[in-house]
């Protein structure tokens, strides 16, 4: 079940938890998972996560939102003992319906983050392959003039432009691993673009005993 909206509340919870490819923060409320990042991961919520902005520089960096809310920590909930379930058949190689998802972000943000959970176990698409089946199916939904209407910015002609949007959008795919961002590589097969770490992205390809393009 995958519920969407557009806008992140405040009013999660968050838990840690520990994988085989390092230690990571799921984010949901009740049964719905909403989140899950990898420690430091890109485009990761840091401030509702608690964590510091990595800044390399030490150059002073003005704080974004510095009214926004921690998200609470909790030991126990549905959505983590869920989640860990999923994981457990992970990691023993197969696969098992995922948690209810709750995803927040604009439509075409959601349909390529939907669109991800098409790609098939130990398999991978180039960027082309997915902005190819994310154009079809916001034009079977119909979907391609709202998103423009919305976003101008999205190119909905499958132009290059379309595919970086495309691809911008897997960077900021929110449940990393349930939501399989780690199977998009480039069109020559090179692993590149993972929020999580191109290292990540190896070792979980190699556990799925992903064929590269």
């Amino acid at each position: 079940m995958i519920i969407t909206t557009t806008n992140l509340p405040s009013h999660l919870q968050k838990a840690s938890i520990t994988t085989p490819w390092g230690k990571a923060w799921i984010v949901g409320n009740g049964e719905t998972l909403s989140g899950w990042w990898f420690e430091h991961q890109n485009h990761a919520p840091n401030r509702q996560l608690g964590w510091q902005e990595v800044n390399p520089s030490k150059i002073p960096v003005k704080q974004k939102n510095p009214s926004t809310p921690l998200w609470e920590t909790v030991q126990e909930a549905p959505f983590i003992s869920l989640t860990l379930q999923w994981l457990e058949c992970y990691i023993e190689g197969h696969a098992k319906t995922s948690p209810p998802i709750h995803l927040y972000g604009s439509p075409f943000m959601v349909t390529v983050w939907t669109t991800l959970l098409d790609i098939p176990w130990g398999k991978t698409w180039s960027y082309a392959q997915l902005a190819k089946a994310v154009f079809q199916r916001l034009e079977s939904e119909q979907q391609l003039n709202s998103v423009n209407q919305c976003a101008p910015l999205v190119k909905t002609d499958m132009s290059p432009l379309f595919t970086r949007s495309v691809a911008s959008a897997v960077g900021r795919n929110p449940i990393s691993v349930i939501i399989p961002c780690h199977r998009v590589v480039g069109t020559s097969g090179q692993l590149c673009g993972y929020a999580g770490g191109v290292e990540r992205k190896i070792a979980l390809l190699k556990h799925e005993g992903a064929i590269l393009l």
